[in-house]
């Protein structure tokens, strides 16, 4: 296909936003490339070898916490690469941006999901001389922020839970999630593209059957009943690109519910009890609020 006509979509999400179950859904249509968070790996990669590497004293306990890291997560990636997944060791910024600059002409559709807040300060490595639709996956900080903690403090060695903190994690900015999304929206509609798509997971959760084809139109892709079910065999995500280590652990963990559905299902619309929250779940939910209220007020709506 003649890179006039090819279409290529990034898909900014948010944490805990079910955007790998979008990513699954997408993966149905005819002549797509699915990157799987080729940013995300690349911030992570370069935040741990500079934590492993730091004699700075602030980074003692986490170089600990790191080292305990097995212990909850005891599954190991497979040697050898499968399918498009790609060795960690090429997860650079310079080549991420190259990659998704780069011909693939045997391809009808590009679709880059990401992490919206772990570009933040790295603007310059977005691909150039490409035309990129950006889409916005937003959901509720509430339902975020709450789940985003427990699939930390239940992965996080017994011990070393006393020491959880969102407002303070070592490899990311959690508390700016929202601050940092908002930033990239506001970011790509003065630079990059004027109308940006928003939607928002709960309406894609309870109303798929309108949202989806919704979305689809404004990605320039021709719709079919047929998506609202997906296949959750293990070879869709081989064709995935993505980084072979990282990928092949997330599956058997934090990914493993959303690789392994064939559709949306609604989500509860009970937010949880802020009596269940501990007081850094709840400051980051108010810092967030304000960023997701003003995208929500531009999302597509059923």
């Amino acid at each position: 296909m003649s890179s006039e006509d090819q279409k290529r979509v990034f898909l900014w999400a948010v944490p805990r936003s079910l955007s790998t179950a979008l990513s699954m859904c997408m993966s149905s249509v005819a002549g797509i490339q699915v990157w799987h968070e080729p940013y995300q790996y690349t911030h992570h990669k370069e935040r741990f070898l500079e934590i492993a590497t730091s004699s700075d004293p602030i980074y003692q306990h986490t170089r600990k916490l790191i080292e305990a890291m097995p212990k909850a997560f005891p599954q190991k990636a497979t040697e050898t690469p499968k399918g498009n997944h790609i060795d960690d060791k090429f997860f650079e910024y310079p080549w991420v941006k190259k990659q998704l600059e780069t011909d693939d002409e045997d391809k009808d559709l590009i679709f880059v999901k990401d992490m919206a807040y772990l570009l933040h300060g790295k603007y310059d490595y977005l691909p150039t001389g490409r035309k990129y639709r950006h889409t916005f996956l937003i959901r509720n900080p509430h339902y975020v922020y709450q789940s985003l903690w427990k699939l930390i403090y239940y992965n996080t060695p017994a011990e070393h839970r006393s020491f959880l903190d969102m407002r303070r994690l070592p490899t990311y900015d959690a508390h700016r999630i929202f601050h940092y999304t908002h930033y990239l929206w506001k970011y790509v509609k003065d630079n990059l593209d004027s109308d940006p798509v928003i939607i928002d997971a709960a309406d894609l959760t309870a109303n798929p059957d309108k949202i989806l084809p919704k979305y689809f139109d404004a990605i320039g892709v021709p719709w079919k009943d047929d998506y609202l079910n997906w296949d959750a065999s293990p070879e869709v995500t081989l064709q995935w690109k993505a980084s072979h280590q990282a990928f092949d652990i997330a599956k058997k963990s934090t990914h493993k519910t959303a690789i392994e559905s064939t559709r949306f299902v609604p989500c509860s619309t009970e937010l949880p009890s802020r009596g269940d929250m501990t007081e850094d779940v709840i400051e980051c939910i108010e810092e967030a609020m304000p960023f997701y209220n003003e995208m929500y007020e531009g999302r597509l709506k059923p």
